[in-house]
């Protein structure tokens, strides 16, 4: 796999990546039992639960001299205390050879996602799919029906994130709060899901999602254009959209008018022991 750093990436690609570290860390940087350790060159966050998609490392900016330390302290740190978490390596990420001293340590790169943006000024018009209704997250049923379909996504289904969403919940209702929800449900039924946070000077898009029987309609693609709408609208001095796509879903995306800027890698060291 070849390497995602950029040597001299673009103020653009520097807020999308802004973006994706703020999203990560933003909850557990508010909530008691969990902790976001950001300094010498590293974001920490650890959100208590056995889940690594709440528990990541990321945000490197590491010397050379000293990044081999900071990395086995930052991997001990999970490890000592057996719960699972991933690292993202994106274009900012140092020291240059970043991912080379990851893998020589037993980190594995599970998955690559393209970094895209869009001007939201040239945001296209979009129709919601037939018997779809969409809107944003504001009741704790609401709530709940969104964390159970990204729970049962995964095999076997992750209950942490019920929990996680579930211990958010005060602070997702907040009418201001710079982490907002979407659920798409079909004839009543939560069929997919989307999620928008603005940071870094961006507005990013996150865990979209579709239930796989209600896929292939055009839900993804729909709750995309709403949370970038809805940003918008609400900030009006926004003017970029961003977002990390899959090889499945970039094209998705492109119809929309995202364009690539940058690749981001995660990688993990499997069940922790």
């Amino acid at each position: 796999m070849p390497t995602v750093i950029d040597p001299h990436p673009t103020p653009l690609v520097e807020a999308v990546e802004a973006n994706l570290v703020e999203h990560v860390s933003f909850v557990q940087r508010q909530l008691e039992g969990m902790e976001v350790r950001a300094g010498d060159g590293l974001v920490l966050v650890d959100s208590g639960l056995e889940s690594d998609t709440f528990n990541k490392i990321l945000g490197a900016r590491l010397e050379p001299s000293t990044a081999d330390a900071r990395i086995d302290e930052a991997v001990s740190r999970f490890q000592e205390a057996r719960r699972p978490f991933t690292w993202w390596v994106g274009p900012c990420s140092r020291p240059l050879d970043i991912e080379d001293r990851l893998r020589r340590r037993g980190l594995s790169a599970i998955e690559q996602e393209t970094g895209m943006t869009i001007e939201l000024g040239s945001l296209p018009g979009t129709a919601t799919p037939r018997g779809a209704s969409i809107r944003r997250v504001t009741t704790e049923a609401e709530l709940s029906a969104f964390s159970r379909l990204l729970a049962f996504l995964a095999d076997p289904p992750d209950l942490a994130v019920i929990a996680f969403f579930d211990r958010a919940r005060a602070l997702l209702m907040q009418a201001d709060c710079p982490m907002r929800l979407f659920l798409a449900t079909v004839e009543g039924e939560p069929a997919a899901v989307s999620g928008l946070f603005v940071g870094g000077g961006v507005a990013g898009v996150h865990m979209v999602a579709t239930a796989a029987r209600f896929r292939r309609r055009g839900l993804g693609l729909a709750l995309t254009w709403t949370a970038l709408e809805h940003a918008r609208r609400a900030w009006p001095a926004l003017t970029i959209g961003a977002l990390q796509a899959s090889e499945q879903g970039r094209p998705v995306y492109e119809r929309l008018g995202f364009e690539p800027c940058g690749q981001f890698v995660e990688y993990t060291p499997g069940a922790c022991s």
